[in-house]
């Protein structure tokens, strides 16, 4: 309760370079390896199908977050950032860590409680 309490938004950014040991400790907290010997993931999904991607949106480029080797994969070596967000502030943060659903992964759904022509969303 008490963090809630404290809790406040800013819109102040640093100029400082964002740490490669921060980095990675962002991106695990939001989808990283929790439970090696099963691959568990910090993020909960649905029959563990990981069907949502982190990105990471940085200066130099747009990676995606494998998650299993803890790395980045580089998509575009463009600066994005001004892209990822509606808001204009976006554009000047050092870092946007944006979530895109894979449907390769989410089409998994199997589970016998859709009928087949459903998407896991039901539409």
């Amino acid at each position: 309760m008490k963090a809630l309490a404290l809790r406040l938004r800013t819109r102040e950014f640093s100029d400082a370079p964002l740490k490669a040991a921060t980095l990675g400790a962002l991106l695990w907290a939001a989808d990283g390896v929790n439970r090696p010997a099963t691959g568990g993931r910090t993020a909960p999904s649905a029959h563990a199908f990981n069907e949502v991607d982190v990105y990471a949106v940085l200066s130099n480029g747009v990676y995606r977050y494998d998650a299993s080797q803890h790395r980045l994969v580089l998509k575009h070596a463009s600066d994005a950032r001004n892209l990822t967000g509606y808001q204009d502030f976006v554009g000047a943060a050092l870092l946007d860590l944006p979530t895109s659903p894979t449907t390769l992964r989410s089409s998994r759904w199997t589970c016998g409680c859709m009928p087949e022509t459903a998407s896991p969303a039901g539409y």
